[in-house]
């Protein structure tokens, strides 16, 4: 292997190696044998002193690694609207802010009722 001359090389050789050892790891398997298992689990539920078994050869397979595909575009599932610009409301507050109309705040807070904004109209007037 030539020597890698600048340290952006390397980490570009480092992340290539390491990719390709992912790659490798993924597509291989191995697995035990599930039916000695079993039995060893019954043994020793009977004989809490019984030993671990020797696990034997390991059953070594080439699985096919996943493709990592990027993430599907899901932009077309978003509710944008109908298109056409829609007028909203004011939000109409059932308390009056007492920043900007301190008396009817006032006023609200110690005479509570619960009439429509009609007649809490009327009162105010009257």
């Amino acid at each position: 292997m030539p020597l890698l001359e600048t340290a952006a090389e390397s980490l570009q050789h480092t992340n290539e190696e390491l990719a390709s050892l992912h790659l490798q790891h993924r597509s291989v398997g191995v697995r035990g044998d599930l039916e000695r298992a079993r039995q060893f689990l019954e043994e020793l539920a009977a004989n809490p002193d019984a030993e671990l078994p020797d696990p034997g050869e390991a059953i070594v397979e080439h699985i096919e690694p996943r493709i990592e595909r990027p993430m599907p575009d899901a932009s077309q599932f978003i509710n944008r609207g109908n298109g056409q610009e829609e007028a909203s409301q004011p939000f109409q507050s059932a308390l009056p802010n007492p920043a900007i109309d301190p008396d009817a705040a006032w006023w609200r807070f110690n005479n509570p009722s619960w009439a429509s904004p009609a007649s809490e109209a009327s009162d105010l007037a009257g």
